[in-house]
Formats: structure tokens, sequence, C-alpha cells
């Protein structure tokens, strides 16, 4: 019989236990990321609504929020419902955070909605016991489905690093008004004080005409550090950057029927938890427009 080499014997111990240890910060981070994805799609919903009350500026309102599914036959089927607050803001606008609100209807739960899957019709009334003549009340369409797409003109856009803003035309080849404008931008931003690292930031925009005229309904999707998505009705805004409850910049559109112009403002620093961050380049659009 061999003599056992002691020393061998710990070395392959030791790459045993590595090797464990790697298998298991392995397995932590497969499961981290299905929890990033899990709580992308259970994301609430901030909507920057367009009221029509001027009378209730700088107030906040009691409302019930119903949201639907619609099925192939046109019946709406009830999925959530909660009571919440509407607040309202300058010139009629109002914001509300649809699934920070009490559950008080549907099946579903706020957290099991996938909002990048369907299309979802939002139902705002007005919620206490008053007897008012006129009262808060207002319907849309959270996402709207793609149709069938006649005509569609994509393309890429890329600016070095230095450009971190300015405007962008795109030139529209159809020569009319589109159905939908999808835009992916990615970007990235850093702490000032330690500017070697960079952190990204993703920002996933569905823009469609809600009527004849060049405004449109924008629904962002948000898969990033800030866990909001954000809708915004009937307005000249694609959404905004940001990594927290202040934006960076804003993503603003001119829209005719000859060319999209995108202008991205020009960003603001931000401060959070005594650190200085900033917007830093090189960023990239990718987009699709349909008719």
């Amino acid at each position: 019989m061999q003599p056992v080499d002691s020393s061998q014997t710990k070395m392959d111990k030791a790459k045993h236990l590595q090797k464990m240890k790697k298998n298991i910060v392995q397995f932590y981070c497969f499961v981290f990321v299905l929890l990033l994805v899990e709580i992308s799609n259970a994301q609430p919903v901030l909507i920057h609504g367009k009221g029509q009350d001027f009378s209730r500026i700088n107030s906040s309102l009691p409302v019930e929020v119903s949201l639907f599914t619609q099925s192939e036959n046109g019946v709406q089927n009830l999925i959530y419902q909660e009571t919440n607050t509407v607040i309202f803001k300058d010139s009629g606008r109002y914001e509300l955070m649809l699934g920070k609100g009490k559950q008080t209807g549907g099946n579903t739960r706020i957290d099991s909605v996938i909002w990048n899957l369907d299309e979802y019709i939002v139902w705002i009334k007005e919620n206490n016991n008053k007897e008012e003549q006129k009262k808060f009340k207002d319907r849309f369409v959270l996402r709207k489905e793609s149709k069938s797409v006649k005509f569609k003109q994509e393309g890429i856009i890329e600016k070095k690093e230095s450009d971190t803003y300015g405007m962008i035309e795109i030139p529209l080849d159809q020569k009319s008004l589109p159905q939908k404008i999808t835009i992916d931008f990615t970007s990235s931003y850093i702490n000032v004080n330690y500017p070697g690292g960079r952190y990204p930031i993703f920002r996933h925009y569905e823009w469609f005409r809600s009527d004849d005229t060049q405004k449109g309904n924008c629904f962002m999707l948000t898969y990033s550090e800030k866990n909001t998505h954000e809708y915004w009705q009937n307005t000249d805004k694609f959404g905004d950057v940001r990594i927290h409850e202040k934006a960076f910049q804003d993503l603003k559109y001119e829209l005719t029927r000859d060319k999209l112009k995108i202008n991205l403002s020009k960003p603001e620093q931000q401060r959070f938890l005594s650190e200085t961050y900033a917007i830093k380049g090189p960023w990239k659009i990718i987009y699709l427009i349909e008719w």
C-alpha cells in the first residue's frame, strides 16, 4: 500500500471546496437574474393622464381603477381593480400610480401582470359618496397591440461618448403619419466621484396614435434600477431617462408626415445619498416605425 500524500489531499479538498463555492455563486446569480426578470414584469405603472377638470389643480381625489383585457369577440374581462388616489397637476393633467392602491376586485394580482404581453384597458372613476353634477372619469388603452403591419421602417442611430444630447431627424419613407413607433434607447451613467464605473440605462418606448393629430400615447417599459413603468396620454413626450425619481433628461418628439424628430434634452446631474451622478455616452437608439 502506497502512503497517502496529505498535502496533495488537502489541495484536492481545497479545489473541490472552491469549485462548490463557484457553483453556489453561479446558482444564486442565476436565481437573482430570474428575480430581476420577475420584478421587471411586476412593476406598477405611473400614469400621466390628461384630465379636463381644471378646478382641481394641485389637489387629490379618491378613485376606483379597473383594469380589463379584451377578448377577440370584444368582451372586456375585469382582471384587477383597486382604490387609489389621483393627484392633479398644472393644466388639468393628473398622475396615478396604478398598482400601489388597495385591491378590491379581479382575480389577478398586480404583480402578476406582464405589461408588455397584452392590451389593457383602464377605467378610472371618482370614488366618493358626494353627489356632484360633474364627476371625474377617464378611459384609455394602456398599451396598444400591434395590428397587421403594411409598411415598416427600421434603423439604428449611434452617437459617440461626447454626444449626450441633441436633435435626431428620421425621414419617414411613407410620407404619412405612422400608427406606431417603437424605440429602444440605451445609455449609461456614472458616479462623478468614481468615473471609472459605468451603469447601464435601458428604456423601451411604445408610441401609438390616439387620433388623427401628431400627438399620441406612449408607454415606457423600464428594465433598469428604476422600478416603475410609465404611461403618457396624448403628449409630445416619449419618456425620460432616470435611475430614481428625478429624470436626467427627457425624450420629446415632433411628428409630421415627412419626418420624425427626437429631441434628447441636455442631461442634468443628479444627487443621490450625497453622491453625484451624470449621463455618460455613447448612446444608441433602435427604432421601428409602422404604418
